[in-house]
């Protein structure tokens, strides 16, 4: 029978309208929309490890925001902001987004927050703390429908932008860092690069000293794990 068809009822002729799957997997079948989940995480393994969508905090791994927004964009669903305002003590901005398939069907939603009270945003410009509070609401709009995926993916359900700086957990002062432990030598180059840009733009700031705060530590004690959150921070920075 094809969605045109008409069966007969009472002696009248109805139009035949199948029923929607009861999943976003095109399945009512449990086993088959696990199977399908499956397959869309393998794939996004390979897509956030090659394209770094990824950050490394306190040795686990968060998808970022470009991650979660891939993932929906492989799955039929994106993500739409409905609303920003002000957050209670007036310091930062609250936002709200909307998970939806293309058909318009809302399947998830959440709000998110981004204030000065965060040291990262202490001193970030308006435009800035909207620009996160949105992004974080666009990755937790999307976890709702879509978490269990990043999950059998191998990472941590909560988006990378949620965890900021002062989530990070200080690493024990054993004196020096382990080799195995330090940041790699991309990692040193782009923190070089990032921190030449930004004081190209705005030479009145003292970068290193502000990486230094950032980070929460000196050079010669940042990790690896700590390189990949400044590393954020700083392209967040340097971002127009």
């Amino acid at each position: 029978m094809t969605d045109t068809e008409t069966i007969e009822t009472a002696g009248e002729l109805e139009l035949y309208e199948p029923r929607a799957p009861a999943t976003l997997f095109h399945t009512d079948d449990p086993d088959l929309a696990l199977e399908r989940m499956a397959a869309i995480a393998k794939t996004l393994v390979d897509v956030v490890d090659q394209r770094k969508l990824f950050a490394t905090i306190n040795g686990r791994r968060f998808v970022t925001s470009e991650g979660w927004t891939t993932l929906g964009g492989m799955c039929g669903v994106h993500a739409i902001v409905t609303e920003t305002r002000p957050n209670e003590t007036g310091d930062g901005i609250v936002a709200r987004a909307e998970a939806r398939t293309l058909a318009g069907q809302v399947v998830g939603a959440a709000e998110s927050e981004c204030s000065r009270a965060e040291r990262r945003w202490k001193t970030a410009e308006p435009y800035a703390i909207r620009s996160m509070a949105q992004t974080r609401a666009i990755s937790r709009a999307l976890r709702a429908p879509l978490g269990q995926i990043v999950v059998l993916a191998g990472y941590e359900p909560a988006g990378a932008e949620e965890m900021s700086a002062d989530t990070v957990e200080p690493e024990p002062d054993h004196g020096k860092i382990p080799a195995e432990r330090r940041p790699s030598r991309d990692q040193i180059a782009r923190i070089g690069e990032l921190l030449a840009a930004l004081q190209k733009r705005d030479p009145a700031v003292d970068w290193p000293a502000e990486a230094r705060k950032l980070a929460g530590c000196p050079g010669d004690q940042l990790t690896g794990t700590i390189a990949d959150i400044l590393i954020g921070e700083l392209e967040e920075e340097l971002a127009p």
